[in-house]
């Protein structure tokens, strides 16, 4: 669905290294309490191990889309989804999230 939310909400990005995404796609708080459980609830490629879950904000107003993760077979069998996901409108490189 769909949410209208404001400059300064928080999100959560999960990475293999802080610092290194595009930051479209975050979750409202901790996707799992470990890297295993947060690989598998948000269905990551084994590029990503899911080692850091970083803090970010809404740099400006937007809409954002959530839902359920879906199953990535092709990323593994650790990838069943399930977790709750959320899509910003551009991440870091559209200027809609910042550290």
């Amino acid at each position: 669905f769909a949410r209208h939310c404001l400059e300064g909400d928080s999100l959560y990005l999960t990475l293999s290294v802080a610092g290194r995404a595009a930051g479209s796609d975050v979750t409202r708080g901790s996707a799992g309490a470990t890297p295993e459980i947060r690989q598998q609830m948000l269905a990551l490629p084994p590029s990503n191990r899911a080692w850091v879950e970083s803090p970010v904000f809404l740099k400006r107003p937007q809409i954002l889309l959530e839902g359920v993760v879906a199953p990535q077979p092709t990323f593994g069998a650790h990838a069943t989804g399930g977790g709750w996901q959320i899509v910003t409108d551009g991440g870091f490189h559209n200027g809609a999230l910042r550290r």
